[in-house]
């Protein structure tokens, strides 16, 4: 319930597929189950990566990287910088647009309203 705005939602959603990778991993060899998974894994295939292999592709190489490399680490601390705006709700300041009517200030004629040719 505390995650409502888009931005959460993507963010939330990426971290349960991501458990969900870590448990199919986890229960590859359990043959009981491995047509419900297959199934489960069709739907986040469909529904979350939009049937995209890159973005599938992309997601699962993200999950492998070693997280106790230091290399890793530094890179990771640094590109944060950058990644920071990319994650943060964007502000929706736009500027309001001056309407063109035939009322008011202005002697040139709209081309698009036929009254301020007259």
């Amino acid at each position: 319930m505390n995650w409502q705005k888009d931005g959460d939602t993507k963010i939330i959603q990426s971290q349960i597929v991501s458990f969900y990778f870590k448990l199919f991993e986890a229960l590859k060899d359990n043959q009981a189950i491995q047509r419900s998974i297959d199934t489960i894994k069709a739907d986040l295939f469909a529904n979350f990566f939009n049937s995209s292999m890159e973005k599938l592709n992309d997601f699962v190489r993200i999950t492998k990287i070693p997280v106790n490399d230091v290399q890793v680490q530094r890179k990771a601390v640094n590109e944060l910088i950058s990644v920071m705006p990319l994650l943060s709700p964007k502000l929706s300041l736009r500027k309001r647009k001056r309407s063109r009517c035939c009322f008011g200030g202005g002697n040139r004629p709209n081309k698009n309203n036929l009254a301020s040719t007259i």
